[in-house]
Order: structure tokens, then sequence, then C-alpha cells
């Protein structure tokens, strides 16, 4: 009986954690959304970073994956992108 316990918290843990990486997966599109809005407007890396209130060498991270995919930037094709460098890195 405790085996089983044990295991059900385990899952239930584990699906915890599948949904909070779902939803940083999702800010993270969101956020790439956004700054892909602004690049296509022609606004600078610090106008962006200002506008979103986010840090600068963050926003300048996305725009130089960004700028391979210009001037459609593709969103997923950007963080498909995002995850190879950080694997690689």
């Amino acid at each position: 009986m405790k085996e089983r316990i044990l295991f059900m918290d385990m899952r239930n843990e584990g699906r915890e954690e599948g949904r909070e990486e779902g939803r940083e997966e999702g800010r993270e599109e969101l956020l790439i959304d956004k700054i892909c809005k602004k690049l296509k407007k022609g606004k600078s890396t610090e106008v962006i970073a200002d506008e979103l209130e986010e840090d600068i060498r963050r926003i300048e991270g996305i725009c130089s994956v960004a700028a391979q995919f210009a001037p459609d930037y593709d969103v997923k094709m950007i963080m498909e992108e995002m995850n190879r460098e950080t694997v690689i890195m």
C-alpha cells in the first residue's frame, strides 16, 4: 500500500513538473512573439527591452536568433533554434 501511495505521489509530481514546463514554454513563446512584432515595426533591441521591461541581454539574444528568420520571424522556428543553441552550449 505504501508503495502505491509513493508511486502516486511521484506520478503527481511528474505531472506538475510537466505542466510547469509547458507554462514556461508558453511564456517564452509569447515573449518571442511580442519581440518579433516589434522587430517587424523596426524597433531597436533597446526600445523592445524597455517596452517589455526585460533584460537587454535576454532581448539581444532572442533578437540575434530571430534575425536568422527575418522578415517573417516564424516564432516556432525561432524557439526550435534557441532550444538547439541551448543544447549545444
